[in-house]
């Protein structure tokens, strides 16, 4: 049995035009420029599509006031909003709250159960190839769906934390004197007993 290229003969001819009319500097130039426009585009219908997205089925609502944000790809969230108040934490088989602090560098949020690692994170990086850096008091609601079984994860953000050269005492020290109290090898940071004494760094 003989096949028929007569259908595909048309695609491969085609090809080969599209591939020579690349193959021209200014050609190929308007075409990325047109790939780069679709992409923005479809960037930022993404965005919208995230803001209006309405929660799944007995996903946790946000606290009063709550206004949705941007949701960044990489951060892993499914919903990001910022908050004039977190609720409570708990923890318990379907779900928990956790209060912390959260970091914005690059491209999406890290979150920390603590002030204090978040705001040397974020003062660290700030020092290398990052333009740009946020540090905000933070919290995250995680929780198992009934029915469905899926993890719903979302971030509150609450206020910033500013650098300055006090935040950078008061943070950078607590942070110090908890490593030199519990293991520096643990992967979790725990506030020192005792305080350390305010001092001029």
């Amino acid at each position: 049995m003989t096949s028929d290229h007569s259908t595909a003969e048309p695609f491969v001819r085609g090809n080969d035009r599209l591939n020579r009319m690349l193959a021209d500097p200014e050609t190929a130039r308007r075409v990325a420029v047109i790939r780069a426009g679709m992409d923005a585009v479809d960037a930022e219908s993404r965005k919208k599509m995230a803001l209006t997205r309405p929660l799944p089925a007995g996903a946790a609502k946000p606290p009063a006031g709550a206004v949705r944000q941007e949701n960044d790809d990489e951060s892993g969230y499914d919903a990001i909003w910022a908050v004039p108040t977190f609720p409570k934490p708990f923890s318990r088989d379907d779900g928990m709250v956790v209060i912390g602090a959260a970091v914005h560098l690059n491209s999406g949020w890290d979150f920390f159960d603590a002030e204090e690692p978040a705001y040397v994170y974020g003062r660290a990086g700030r020092m290398g190839a990052s333009s740009g850096v946020m540090i905000r008091k933070a919290a995250v609601r995680g929780q198992v769906l009934e029915g469905t079984g899926d993890q719903f994860r979302q971030l509150y953000l609450g206020d910033h934390i500013k650098r300055s050269p006090e935040n950078d005492a008061y943070y950078i020290q607590r942070f110090a004197a908890g490593l030199q109290e519990h293991s520096p090898f643990s992967s979790h940071w725990w506030p020192a007993r005792r305080p350390p004494a305010a001092r001029t760094w």
